[in-house]
């Protein structure tokens, strides 16, 4: 006998080279008389052991005489069944097959084949039992069609109701064509009975699906009344804030555009001056790129047009266990350019500490507007707590 251990998609076969262990065999099939011949199985030395250390133990028995009653039964009912169709006398579903190695099953039912799976699955587990032959695919067709296929051997089975079954039985009669009629039957209320636990099951998944939408609905509803009310109190305050710190804020930022002023006049002075650039940007280190950046527009024949400032940010940060103001505005710069004849219009973030305590500015912040990111990490790396904008438009 073969010892078999099956893998996902394919079978192992082990021979005489596993007589000396019993590693890697998960199930051992074999006739008693096996037992003491055969020499393709392990010895009964090892047997003895693997059962002694319950690696090994017997799952079932099937005496010969109790396969033998199995098989009579199934033959009483097959008769019975065929008896009982020809006779109109059986009323369902049942099944015919032949002998044959087609893997393939004839289906003569309507198109609701789910109502009839465990019904097709006991006849394929029936049919599996009498040939030893699997049937894994399925196809709907005609009686007349599925007779002509059970007969070239291309179906192995025809599943199908008694009406049908009974032109398939007389037919193989007619033509000496050998068949079983399956011992297993599934009765017209049944299929009725699935019929309806399927319909009812798919009512309450729609129930089930139509409570999950309104819940979800009703909580959709309920986050957007929480949000409007979290939007409105966030408004309040920020209006709130603005009423407290608008003049404060007005100042500062008015402060720091007569601060940039002074710089694009100082600027324009040395270049008019001839200086060198490196002179020209010297002493405006606070301000970080923007008189670079203005020196080179000069210099590439921008003139200035106007100057536009507006808060962007005001609050207080922790500086040194002190809590200092700061002040962050959005300054837009405008030019112009006769020689190309064009507009120039560049947005600048501008902010510092104003430590009032010491009278000075601290951490300067300046960056394109396109650079919000920037903006983001200063702010928190300067531990800031907005008192202006709360991110309500």
């Amino acid at each position: 006998m073969a010892f078999e251990r099956k893998y996902p998609g394919k079978k192992l076969v082990l021979k005489k080279s596993c007589r000396e262990t019993l590693d890697g065999i998960d199930m051992i099939i074999l006739r008693g008389d096996d037992l003491v011949r055969s020499r393709d199985i392990p010895s009964d030395i090892l047997l003895d052991q693997s059962f002694r250390m319950k690696s090994l133990s017997i799952l079932v028995t099937v005496t010969a005489n109790s396969f033998k009653d199995e098989f009579r039964r199934r033959e009483i009912l097959s008769n019975q069944y065929t008896s009982d169709v020809v006779g109109e006398t059986r009323v369902g579903f049942g099944a015919v097959t032949v002998d044959v190695k087609s893997e393939v099953g004839c289906l003569v039912i309507p198109r609701k084949l789910k109502v009839h799976r465990k019904s097709i699955s006991s006849v394929v587990q029936s049919r599996i039992f009498q040939f030893g032959t699997h049937t894994t695919r399925f196809v709907s067709v005609d009686v007349t069609t599925a007779f002509k296929r059970l007969q070239k051997g291309e179906c192995g089975l025809v599943y199908a109701g008694q009406d049908d079954l009974k032109r398939v039985i007389e037919g193989s009669r007619k033509i000496d064509l050998a068949f079983m009629v399956l011992p297993v039957w599934t009765s017209k209320k049944q299929i009725e009975n699935e019929s309806s636990r399927k319909t009812r099951m798919k009512v309450k998944t729609q129930q089930s699906e139509s409570d999950r939408i309104a819940r979800l609905k009703s909580k959709l509803k309920e986050e957007k009344i929480r949000r409007k009310r979290e939007s409105a109190a966030l408004s309040n305050r920020q209006k709130e804030y603005r009423r407290i710190h608008g003049a404060k804020v007005s100042s500062l930022v008015a402060n720091i555009e007569k601060q940039l002023i002074g710089i694009r006049n100082s600027i324009k002075s040395s270049l008019d001056e001839k200086l060198s650039f490196r002179e020209t940007v010297k002493g405006h280190e606070l301000w970080g790129r923007f008189p670079r950046w203005y020196a080179k527009k000069i210099q590439g024949g921008w003139d200035f047009d106007s100057m536009v400032s507006v808060p962007k940010d005001y609050g207080f940060v922790l500086w040194k266990n002190r809590q200092v103001e700061s002040i962050v505005s959005e300054t837009r710069v405008l030019m112009k350019n006769r020689s190309v004849g064009a507009y120039s219009d560049d947005c600048w973030y501008v902010g510092y500490l104003n430590d009032t305590e010491f009278s000075v500015l601290r951490e300067p912040f300046v960056a394109k507007c396109s650079e919000t990111a920037k903006l983001k990490d200063w702010k928190i790396n300067n531990r800031f707590e907005t008192r202006w904008d709360l991110g309500v438009k």
